[in-house]
């Protein structure tokens, strides 16, 4: 059934693409009577097919996606319930093996269902968001959920709220607001608390694929954030808005919008009871973590151990300093139109305020006042080297994880070197005085070359004879990550030359107001 299963798969068309597939207990909404009946699911773009079995000889169902809502009825159950308005399809009700494999289902049909609605928004990347809302006319900067969630918490009330961020609303009343959002709708968030609004916009980060910093980013944030409890809190601040314009635009947008939020709240911390440290500790793995929530990194970094420390230290430095970092950084449209509205004036940097994002969307449209020949061409260059800092940071982070995991694996199998050291041990000590020293001598050399068992330890996963390998290997590729670490860091100093020298102000790796003298320059 596999092999039939694939063959078919390279048969369909690029608009048959297979979203997620695999088994689920079904039955017809309307035959409550009915058993479960295990069936084999295939989700496509617009419908989904419900077959006999994994051998596709034999389909059940095919309904149009557009002809149906979800229903949500417990945590593994969930209905493809008819519309009013659609009566050539039927409604089926399908249960999960448990909570993990029906929000995997949901999560993708919900996204299909809804995001030509603007819904679906849970659990899906940034870039999919911002394409989604670009299509469908909406704000083209950040999520709308998280815009409207922003704007709502920002008002007088609900900044002295005490716990602001921290207490949880009521569970059924968000709830409502996130299925709401899932279904593309504008909920009244002014008919909800305050809590409860925190808490959707908590639920939402914390389901992002990736935190608000990107993964590739992370140690680099890391590092900045050490260096500015230890070292000279200006030049390090500089470092860490370097860091924050080289962002992706959707990420630095929404990393900037969240600070903005938090900022204000610990403004308020004598009324609301939420200082900085504890807004970061709380939001510290949504917008710094790693995907195993700790640190990976080689010899040569000297960071704290504990990186969730770290990581709240780094968060508290973008709140508390967030006019300083953010001030001169603008809201940069993701997704161009076709038609761009002439960009409205710029706020001052000194002035905080709460962006309106509607009118941030197409402000990133570069004005060249003299020299635009020259002008394009900086912009060109700066932007291919962001590019290319991206993809070095990028693979330094997927060699870092690499590195961990041999180290790991040497680890285990110098356990399987003790152990046998150990039993080298006690044969020394059963032996004759004299000869001790030289029973000692052989069994340790037995055990150097000596493959491990299973007795001896169950997570060695490599012989003996591959350890002189392993570590050329992890040499290799800790020689390989100081040369990218090194790349790295010219690409950063270019960057930081090129947003220094060419008048673009804090849009980093977005264009800024170029004047004559900067273009010579």
């Amino acid at each position: 059934p596999e092999v039939v299963r694939r063959c078919k798969r390279t048969e369909m068309s690029n608009s048959e693409r297979i979203w997620k597939d695999g088994h689920l207990q079904q039955r017809r909404s309307s035959a409550k009577s009915s058993r479960w009946q295990r069936r084999y699911i295939q989700l496509l773009a617009d419908c989904l097919r419900v077959y006999e079995d994994e051998s596709m000889k034999r389909m059940r169902h095919q309904i149009a996606l557009n002809t149906v809502n979800i229903v949500e009825h417990s945590d593994v159950v969930f209905e493809l319930a008819r519309r009013h308005d659609a009566s050539n399809t039927v409604s089926l009700m399908f249960t999960a093996e448990d909570v993990k494999q029906a929000a995997g289902w949901l999560k993708e049909l919900y996204w299909l269902r809804y995001r030509a609605e603007g819904g679906g928004v849970f659990g899906r990347s940034l870039a999919d968001v911002m394409r989604a809302q670009a299509d469908t006319g909406g704000v083209t900067d950040v999520p709308r959920i998280v815009s409207e969630c922003v704007s709502f918490l920002s008002t007088e009330t609900c900044l002295g709220t005490e716990g602001l961020l921290r207490k949880s609303g009521q569970k059924k009343a968000v709830s409502a607001l996130r299925l709401a959002y899932q279904r593309g709708e504008s909920p009244d968030l002014t008919a909800a608390s305050a809590h409860e609004t925190a808490t959707l916009l908590r639920i939402y980060l914390s389901e992002l694929p990736e935190p608000v910093v990107p993964y590739f980013a992370y140690a680099n944030f890391l590092t900045a954030g050490q260096k500015i409890s230890l070292g000279d809190p200006d030049t390090e601040l500089a470092n860490l808005q370097g860091l924050i314009q080289i962002l992706p635009v959707e990420n630095r947008n929404l990393l900037k919008l969240l600070s903005c939020l938090f900022h204000m709240v610990q403004q308020q911390s004598d009324r609301n009871l939420m200082d900085a440290t504890a807004i970061a500790t709380l939001f510290s793995s949504s917008l710094l973590s790693d995907d195993n929530d700790r640190l990976l990194v080689n010899a040569e970094m000297a960071l704290d151990p504990q990186p969730r420390g770290l990581a709240v230290s780094t968060i508290t430095a973008l709140i508390e300093n967030y006019e300083r970092l953010f001030g001169d950084i603008e809201f940069e449209q993701v997704i161009r139109r076709s038609v761009t509205p002439p960009p409205p004036p710029s706020p001052s940097p000194a002035t905080l305020h709460l962006p309106q994002h509607q009118q941030h969307s197409a402000s990133c449209v570069p004005t060249l006042t003299a020299g635009s020949s020259a002008s394009a061409e900086i912009q060109k260059a700066l932007s291919s080297i962001t590019r290319l800092y991206r993809e070095k940071a990028e693979e330094s982070y997927a060699l870092t994880r690499e590195l961990v995991s041999l180290k790991s694996r040497l680890a285990a199998c110098a356990h399987c070197q003790r152990h046998l050291l150990e039993v080298a041990s006690e044969k020394a000590d059963t032996a004759p005085p004299a000869s001790a020293m030289a029973v000692a001598a052989q069994a340790a050399a037995e055990a150097a070359t000596a493959e491990p068992t299973e007795s001896s330890c169950p997570a060695c996963t490599f012989h003996r004879s591959e350890t002189a390998c392993m570590r050329t290997v992890i040499a290799e590729l800790s020689d390989r990550l100081r040369g990218l670490q090194s790349e790295n860091e010219a690409l950063y100093k270019m960057l930081l030359a090129f947003n220094g020298g060419t008048g673009c102000g804090g849009n980093g790796a977005a264009a800024g107001n170029v004047s004559g003298s900067d273009t010579s320059r």
